[in-house]
């Protein structure tokens, strides 16, 4: 596991990528929405980082995956919701229809995986079954980061700066764009233990702006995140699998 310092120094990196346009536009244009939605953001990333570094407990000493890191970034996500009075509905907080969670969860978790069997049947290589790492990706990914992602920061980020745009009949607005763009950074941009940038190839970032783009689009349209948690979570599971093939 990477040392605390090691995120905190990549996700500074990111949030600095994306937000020091914010920062300029909230000081130009005096916008106060824009700064603390900029400082927030900052705020809960250095929090993230910080929290998904943390050492297992003795009691869970053996678990090789963060379970209680990931769960705890869920709370914590809840817990910011609350702090700004967000309604539950506003930010994606509400009750799915099971029938369509179930459909959209397979479709679009389906579609996110084909890049995994390109590139499984590309390398002709597998990895071992491990049941930890199956169970893992089948449930905590989507909980950690479909409530942050495109829940808390979609709706921050929103109420900020507006939903100026409609694509395919939904209103979309730049948190969608700012959201997305923190996803990818965080899946292709990190430190090593020598602290050298370890920046992922072309296709990861293609795969990865595609995923949260089709997350985003599921937030609109049924206006919560818990589809989208069912569709991030099958997707992992369903190209954990086929690695292993």
């Amino acid at each position: 596991m990477l040392e605390p310092e090691q995120f905190i120094s990549a996700s500074l990196i990111s949030t600095g990528v994306v937000l020091v346009p914010a920062y300029f536009y909230a000081l130009i244009r005096r916008s106060k929405a824009v700064a603390f939605a900029s400082l927030f953001t900052t705020f809960f990333f250095v929090l993230q980082a910080v929290v998904l570094s943390a050492p297992n407990p003795t009691c869970l000493a053996m678990m090789k995956m963060n379970w209680l890191q990931k769960f705890s970034m869920f709370l914590l996500t809840v817990l910011a919701a609350q702090f700004l009075k967000y309604g539950w509905r506003d930010w994606g907080f509400a009750r799915p229809n099971l029938k369509q969670a179930l459909i959209f969860a397979v479709l679009f978790g389906g579609a996110t995986t084909i890049p995994s069997f390109i590139e499984t049947a590309y390398r002709h290589e597998t990895i071992p079954f491990n049941l930890e790492y199956f169970l893992f990706e089948l449930t905590m990914p989507g909980l950690h980061e479909e409530p942050l992602y495109r829940g808390l920061l979609l709706y921050l980020w929103d109420r900020a700066v507006g939903t100026p745009f409609k694509l395919f009949g939904i209103n979309v607005g730049f948190g969608a764009l700012i959201s997305s763009l923190f996803f990818v950074l965080g899946h292709t941009f990190s430190f090593d233990h020598a602290f050298h940038p370890v920046v992922a190839p072309c296709w990861i970032w293609l795969d990865m702006g595609l995923f949260a783009a089709s997350m985003v689009w599921l937030r609109y349209k049924f206006d919560n995140f818990w589809i989208p948690v069912f569709a991030h979570n099958l997707g992992n599971a369903v190209a954990n699998l086929a690695q292993t093939l």
